[in-house]
């Protein structure tokens, strides 16, 4: 028989939700962007966010260590702002493997929450990633086009605007491989 404190909480991931009017502007930009752009797998409006840790498979003892240890990382971090800026791709410039939304703002401040998590999270086994911090949102993966892809190209597409949002919690998600939506929140972590 396994131990309660053994078994798999799930793979999770920290993340940074967005709010819901640029939320909403993702979505409107993404349905027509399905119309014109070739990508195997879009991302369901639920699931937009900015990654700030993956953790992958997380006990549940181990879970239950990382939510005070996230409580305190960003109790005294006062909220901040954030705006949808611009898409760009990762992966080869032809054939990309995502293609994302990006932000901007106070981008220092949520520089500072990734460092304070990365801080609290080593002790618990999770070990940072080895490449800079990219902050974006994932729209799409996996271009599946004929033609290479060619993001500047896609000029027909309306501009997304540039609507901003204020930060003030952080979200532990949980994966469910194939579901549409794909992340349940499982803790929401205030700021100051």
């Amino acid at each position: 028989m396994t131990n309660v404190s053994e078994q798999v909480a799930g793979r999770l991931f920290i993340a940074v939700g967005l709010g819901e009017a640029a939320s909403m502007e993702l979505e409107r930009w993404q349905a027509e962007a399905e119309q014109i752009l070739s990508f195997a797998k879009w991302v369901h409006p639920e699931d937009y966010h900015i990654t700030v840790q993956f953790l992958g498979d997380t006990s549940q003892k181990v879970l239950d260590q990382l939510i005070p240890a996230l409580k305190e990382a960003v109790r005294e971090v006062e909220p901040f702002s954030l705006e949808l800026s611009g898409t760009g791709t990762f992966g080869t410039a032809n054939a990309p493997r995502v293609l994302w939304a990006g932000v901007r703002g106070d981008i220092p401040a949520l520089e500072n929450v990734v460092a304070s998590v990365l801080k609290v999270t080593e002790p618990l086994g999770f070990i940072p990633e080895d490449r800079p911090y990219r902050p974006h949102i994932t729209v799409a993966r996996k271009y599946t086009g004929q033609a290479g892809f060619d993001i500047e190209g896609t000029h027909i597409l309306q501009p997304m605007e540039e609507i901003a949002w204020s930060v003030d919690h952080l979200v532990v998600y949980k994966t469910h491989m194939h579901q549409k939506p794909m992340y349940e929140k499982l803790a929401l972590i205030p700021l100051a």
